[in-house]
């Protein structure tokens, strides 16, 4: 599960000082990027296709569920194809989400929160999907089984995309590509506790 992630901007991570600037560039004085953590329901900058480009948006995260009580903030990798709500937005409207780190409580004993990050890495990237529902851009993000490194917090874990392949999550046709993204063995996680 990914119930909480870290979007920093920081002057010295390249990627994000891109980002950043293209936001501002698009929207100007109407840019709120939010700095710091991130939560359900909030405005997030995500990366998706705009034509035959790679283009940072804003979309808020979660989409609504059936009976609009709540949201809908993750899905999972082995049965995102199955479920009628995400089979078209995974199919055509995938995204990714930028981020510095992702947040997640222990299971057992005393709740302690933690920090993910992937070692000597300043960015993390989050592989998800959106859809425009009633006027609004909404995302997920995809999770899949936990690996060594974060499995004795929680079971379950964000898809992490690497950056030399972000291009091909977001624009293939491919569904045998997009499969092998959602399949494939996870970076090793540093945690640090954080609460």
């Amino acid at each position: 599960m990914c119930g909480r992630f870290l979007f920093t901007y920081d002057d010295d991570i390249d990627e994000m000082r891109e980002l950043t600037d293209r936001i501002l560039h698009k929207y100007g004085d109407d840019a709120k990027i939010k700095n710091g953590e991130v939560f359900p329901t909030d405005k997030a900058v995500v990366i998706l296709e705009d034509g035959k480009n790679m283009d940072p948006d804003f979309a808020l995260w979660g989409f609504k569920s059936f009976n609009n009580k709540g949201v809908i903030i993750n899905a999972r990798a082995e049965t995102v194809f199955e479920k009628k709500m995400f089979r078209e937005s995974i199919l055509n409207r995938r995204c990714i989400i930028p981020s510095t780190g992702f947040f997640e409580w222990n299971q057992t004993g005393e709740k302690h929160k933690y920090l993910f990050r992937i070692q000597q890495q300043k960015m993390l990237y989050m592989a998800g999907f959106y859809n425009e529902i009633a006027g609004e851009r909404r995302f997920v993000i995809l999770t899949t089984n936990a690996n060594d490194s974060m499995s004795d917090i929680h079971h379950r874990m964000p898809v992490i995309i690497e950056k030399d392949y972000l291009e091909d999550w977001v624009q293939s046709k491919d569904i045998s590509l997009i499969e092998n993204y959602l399949s494939k063995k996870q970076p090793e996680l540093i945690k640090e506790m954080v609460g």
